[in-house]
């Protein structure tokens, strides 16, 4: 960790192997802390520099404290029947007046409907709005 604030952090990888990591890749956080919170948070990586020698620094924007997995599916009109996908439900954040947030793949749009199961619980919803996590 070579820096951190309330919007995320700057990393450097310092490791003579080559990593697969892109600008955009969503990332879990784990405090290395055992005393400090179990849950991972979750990051986009925004930006890489990486000088002729070793370290790699990595930015990573802050998107959430924690996240739950979860999975979705679409139930809009004739998909009612299909298959369940992995997501990652994020929490409310009155702070920053983010509404709670669903990453998932490129697979729904803006007013489809889906199920969601949370840990077992069948919950609906009507997605409202597409944020592009890549702007």
């Amino acid at each position: 960790l070579i820096n951190e604030s309330a919007g995320g952090y700057c990393i450097s990888w310092d490791n003579s192997s080559t990593t697969k990591t892109i600008v955009g890749s969503l990332i879990g956080i784990k405090n290395r802390n055992p005393e400090e919170d179990n849950e991972w948070s979750i990051g986009i990586i925004r930006w890489l520099k990486s000088p002729e020698k070793n370290p790699m620094y990595i930015g990573i924007e802050l998107l959430s404290p924690s996240a739950q997995a979860i999975a979705s599916k679409n139930i809009t009109h004739e998909n009612k029947n299909g298959e369940f996908n992995t997501a990652l439900l994020l929490p409310e954040l009155l702070t920053v007046k983010q509404p709670q947030t669903l990453i998932t793949q490129s697979l729904y749009k803006t007013n489809d409907k889906l199920e969601l199961d949370v840990h077992g619980q069948s919950i609906k919803v009507k997605l409202t709005k597409l944020i592009d996590l890549l702007k």
